[in-house]
């Protein structure tokens, strides 16, 4: 019969029993959940009777418009943890310093944690967060809340940066071979300047293909040819953010000097009028948003076919078509991307 009036006993004793067992220190200013409150939760939240010894003790303090606690778990021969989080409203705060408490004596036996009931403060609260802790997103759980707290910033509050390539310019010295336009195969090399978008590009400048030489079919009389011209062209094609593959009309014009050398007393400097429509491709990878490697592979169509002869022997005349292959570096500067809005 005593026997089984102890069970009811001890079920009613078990909160007091981990309230000794458990030392809970809740200071807070008194707009906040009592002690009483907050040991309530713990009491709530654990089951366990039993529960290792150690003291629980949590600071809180208004921190501009949000609430800041520190917590203290010390054992009798050390420190268990510490931890500084903070929250919108001081009643989150309560719950998750319960729910810490709780999850240390037994984290097996913590159930879904109640809400606190919201304090009447007899003083007027220190922060403007009346507006927060009212709203239903500040009443969830409190590792709800907890998780909201711990973050440094919540995505949203992050301004999105725009991805939209801005404008950049370019620099490029590039250097090459050719053949088709001037007899043989011989190098060359230009100098370039423009601006380039996400799928465009704008280019400008000068190139220069030298010392070519000709010589009719007995080999007794010879020319050398230099070439210089002045170079526009307009690009499109797919990119993305490292490599583009730009797709180029453009044009040229400039001068065609041409000069005897072989069989010849007197050489006379002749320059001719050049003028040549380009079209071509090309392949850029840009490691860096600064610098760029260009390949260009391209065609040139004359305008005019211009002749040079030394007296009454025709010695060569342009090409009808000629190809180019271009390698080269690109510097650009500029900022790849647009501020955000």
């Amino acid at each position: 019969m005593h026997h089984d009036r102890a069970v009811p006993l001890f079920a009613a004793l078990a909160p007091l029993v981990l309230v000794t067992t458990v030392p809970v220190s809740w200071n807070a200013p008194p707009s906040c959940p009592s002690e009483e409150m907050v040991v309530q939760q713990v009491q709530q939240l654990a089951s366990a009777a039993a529960a290792p010894s150690f003291a629980a003790t949590a600071q809180v303090r208004p921190v501009g418009a949000r609430w800041q606690v520190l917590v203290s778990l010390d054992s009798a021969a050390d420190s268990i943890e510490r931890r500084t989080f903070e929250a919108d409203d001081c009643e989150s705060l309560a719950q998750a310093f319960a729910l810490i408490v709780a999850v240390h004596i037994d984290a097996l036996a913590v159930v879904d944690p109640p809400i606190l009931p919201r304090p009447q403060p007899s003083v007027p609260t220190p922060t403007t967060t009346s507006d927060a802790a009212s709203s239903p997103a500040t009443r969830r759980g409190p590792s709800a809340r907890l998780r909201a707290s711990s973050a440094p910033m919540a995505p949203s509050a992050v301004a999105p940066r725009s991805t939209t390539p801005a404008v950049q310019g370019l620099i490029r010295v590039e250097g090459g071979a050719s053949a088709g336009i001037l007899s043989g195969f011989g190098g060359g090399a230009g100098l370039m300047a423009g601006a380039l978008g996400p799928r465009w590009r704008v280019e400008g400048g000068v190139m220069g293909w030298p010392a070519r030489s000709a010589s009719d079919r007995s080999g007794q009389v010879a020319v050398r040819l230099d070439l210089v011209a002045a170079r526009v062209r307009g690009c499109g094609g797919p990119a993305t953010a490292q490599v583009s593959v730009p797709l180029c009309i453009g044009a040229e014009v400039g001068g065609l000097r041409g000069v005897g050398t072989t069989g010849v007393d007197q050489p006379d400097v002749r320059w001719t009028p050049w003028g040549a429509a380009t079209f071509g491709a090309g392949l850029a990878w840009a490691p860096r948003p600064w610098i760029a490697p260009y390949l260009g592979l391209e065609g040139s169509i004359p305008v005019v076919r211009p002749r040079f002869s030394v007296g009454d022997v025709v010695v060569t005349r342009t090409g009808a078509v000629g190809a180019r292959l271009w390698a080269g570096i690109e510097l650009r500067f500029g900022s790849r991307r647009r501020p955000p809005p």
